[in-house]
């Protein structure tokens, strides 16, 4: 029972963190989309965390599929939910970083 509220709990929390990533991203996105332009903006600020997502969405994106018969990953095999959120979560800040 303890391991099932758990498990929602997680469900939860990772379904709040993808909603507050995508949120996060909404003022500078209606910035750049209203004034077509992207002053305010720092281009390294935008460029180094769009690197540092890519790297993040690859190893994220790694360890979901190709876990397969290796027991000691940081993905369950198979992936659960929480797993397959957290990736989207990866996708949709990836996402918003290529918009900017």
């Amino acid at each position: 029972m303890f391991c099932l509220i758990d498990l929602f709990g997680m469900l939860i929390i990772c379904s709040i963190v993808l909603v507050l990533s995508l949120v996060s991203f909404g003022p500078q996105i209606y910035h750049v989309l209203s004034l077509r332009d992207n002053s305010g903006i720092s281009i390294c600020y935008v460029l180094l965390n769009s690197m540092m997502f890519t790297e993040h969405f690859a190893l994220s994106l790694h360890f979901t599929v190709n876990n397969t018969g290796v027991e000691d990953t940081i993905v369950g095999s198979p992936p659960t939910a929480e797993n397959w959120l957290d990736l989207l979560q990866f996708c949709i800040v990836w996402y918003c970083y290529l918009m900017l």
